[in-house]
């Protein structure tokens, strides 16, 4: 669950991040190589933190494991893993000390999260999440003709032949991965909304008549208020 959302999440600002990435790389372009090196680490920051506090909880059992029970390194290596990795695969042995069987709870208990975060963190550096050049490329291509008959289907285009910019940006939406079923839904909610079929959604019919009485009774103190202003300017 954790690995799951914080893909998604990463996956759900994709668009800021190529923005701030790009930004970073502008910053550096003309930098020595180490020194582009550290600016990638330090961009990257919160990702490698998470991925070396795991090698170090793995470090530790290693360490222990192979001092307190004897076991090889490779042994250590496939039982501090399977524990982190809620396996467990290889347990310690029975006549161990309750000491080590507490250490080792510890260990495991607060291991599996930063494992499940440092898989996740390694994900998200291997994502390949296109660039802003792609991006611009998929917007400026060509409106085709399997495109107008979307935009047609949610009456977007009624053939006078021309698109206005709401019509544009949802065409773009669409090209850059939003489910073309969800525009259907929008478009369906907004003739449930559209009561008398004009095309155009007034403010009492998207707020249910709030705005209009709010935007009513704020006339009507305007108007007190102007009435009031003219009586003592009159006396």
């Amino acid at each position: 669950g954790v690995f799951a959302d914080k893909v998604v999440e990463d996956s759900d600002d994709w668009f800021t991040n190529l923005m701030q990435q790009r930004e970073y790389e502008k910053a550096i372009k003309d930098r020595r190589y180490h020194i582009r090196l550290l600016a990638r680490c330090k961009y990257n920051y919160e990702s490698i933190r998470a991925i070396l506090l795991w090698m170090v909880w793995l470090g530790i059992m290693i360490m222990y494991s192979m001092i307190h029970v004897g076991w090889p390194f490779r042994e250590a290596q496939y039982f501090a893993i399977s524990s982190l990795s809620t396996g467990g695969h290889w347990a310690i042995p029975m006549d161990s000390p309750d000491w080590f069987y507490a250490v080792t709870g510890f260990f495991a208990a607060t291991g599996v999260p930063i494992m499940a975060i440092a898989m996740a963190s390694a994900a998200t550096l291997l994502i390949d999440k296109g660039s802003i050049q792609a991006t611009e490329e998929t917007i400026s291509k060509d409106v085709t003709a399997d495109e107008l008959t979307m935009l047609r289907r949610f009456n977007l285009e009624n053939g006078d032949g021309q698109i206005d910019r709401a019509e544009f940006i949802i065409l773009c939406m669409v090209r850059m991965g939003t489910d073309p079923n969800l525009i259907d839904f929008i478009s369906a909610r907004f003739k449930q909304l559209d009561k008398d079929n004009g095309g155009t959604l007034s403010m009492r019919e998207i707020t249910g008549g709030i705005a209009t009485a709010s935007l009513g009774g704020s006339s009507s103190s305007l108007q007190n208020g102007k009435s009031q202003v003219d009586g003592q300017e009159a006396v």
